[in-house]
């Protein structure tokens, strides 16, 4: 695995890491926030390795995914394109007040599960 890749999977580790510590405080709207980037950043390790190429400077999840070479069903590429909407919602202040009102404990909960259910799937891909 290059230092690339490596670099990539330690800030994504980070960011789930972030996820859960977000969760733990009762602050759920950054758990979406955190989740995103968390799969972002494995899916540009994927994308790292597998092209050796620097990943693009996007954030649209099912295009990452699509240019990681990476088959996903239509149940995650929807899961995918909802978290990318939720991540750029979170970016600017008049929508994350949004966010923040429809985000609960169990909404948050639930992201986090499947995030870390689909960050673990990914990084699995590498090996």
């Amino acid at each position: 695995m290059s230092a690339w890749t490596e670099n990539w999977l330690a800030l994504a580790e980070y960011d789930i890491i972030t996820a859960q510590a977000m969760f733990d405080t009762g602050r759920y709207a950054y758990v979406a926030f955190c989740s995103q980037q968390a799969i972002e950043k494995v899916i540009k390790a994927l994308i790292a390795e597998r092209t050796h190429t620097t990943p693009p400077y996007i954030h649209n999840l099912v295009r990452l995914v699509d240019l990681a070479g990476i088959q996903v069903d239509a149940d995650i590429r929807d899961w995918l394109d909802d978290l990318t909407q939720i991540y750029i919602h979170s970016r600017y202040p008049d929508e994350m007040k949004k966010v923040a009102e429809a985000t609960t404990r169990q909404s948050s909960e639930a992201l986090l599960s499947k995030t870390k259910e689909i960050y673990e799937w990914l990084k699995s891909q590498l090996m």
